[in-house]
Parts: C-alpha cells; structure tokens; sequence
C-alpha cells in the first residue's frame, strides 16, 4: 500500500481526483518542481498558497500550513480522520465541494477568512470558533453566517 507519494521536478499537471489513497500520510515534491510544493506533508502550488490535497490518512488535529490562502475545492477529501480543523489567519478562501471531513468535530477560522464557497456539509461539526476580528463571519446558533 502506498504511504508516500513523491511528485518529480517534470510533473506539470495533477488532476483532481489523482490520488484517492487512503493510506496516503505525506506528499513529497521535488524542489525543482516549477508547478507543486509541499509543506508539512501537503501538496500545494509552487508558491505554498494553495491547498490541493492532505493526505487522507492524517488523524486527529490538522492545521493548515501558514502562508496557503486557498483551500481547493477536493483538498480535504477522504481525510475523515481529521476532528480538528485550525484554519490560520493566512486562509482567505475556501471552496469545499466535496465538504469537511466526516469526523470533523471542531473548526477554528482565523480572521483573514473572506470567502466561503461550495462548502457542502459542516453540520457534524459541534464546535465552531471564529476569530472576532474576522471582518465578514461569525457564529450563530453553531452556524458560520455573515456577519450583519
């Protein structure tokens, strides 16, 4: 069963549902690679600002790298194993299609979240914080809405 998964330099492209591995623990990206990086065992685009995938085996707490200021919309899918989502002040958007991960219990947003988009299903999660400062969400009734 794969565990790694180590993207060449040569590697242009990668499609969205690449890589449906659930043993996956860690992407490994040449540093030559003109067009993906990796941080913290993530696979990004070349400038670490972009999501794209974690690997689904990751348990537990999952903090997104500081610096990514994108979630992709299939970066946190097959990740059920993850009950904790730290979302730093660097994350702007989000684009969920395929939702949060089914065992997802606690979401904490930092202030720079603007955009929420396409986020398919949070209701599992019982324990949401958002950072106050955060300009356009809030909580209310254990729901992410706009703030007035």
């Amino acid at each position: 069963t794969t565990k790694v998964i180590t993207i060449g330099k040569n590697v242009s492209y990668i499609g969205a549902d690449a890589f449906s591995c659930f043993n996956l623990t860690e992407y490994v990206v040449d540093p030559d690679n003109a067009h993906y990086s990796s941080a913290d065992g993530c696979l990004l685009n070349v400038g670490g600002t972009a999501l794209l995938s974690v690997p689904c085996a990751i348990e537990g707490t999952f903090e997104v790298p500081y610096g990514v200021c994108y979630l992709a919309g299939r970066s946190l899918q097959d990740c059920d194993g993850i009950t904790e989502l730290i979302l730093p002040d660097s994350v702007a958007a989000i684009d969920l299609e395929s939702g949060v991960p089914s065992g997802l219990q606690k979401l904490t947003v930092g202030v720079g979240l603007i955009v929420w988009e396409n986020v398919a299903y949070y209701g599992a999660v019982s324990d949401i914080t958002i950072a106050e400062e955060n300009p356009v969400y809030t909580v209310t009734g254990g729901q992410i809405t706009e703030k007035p």
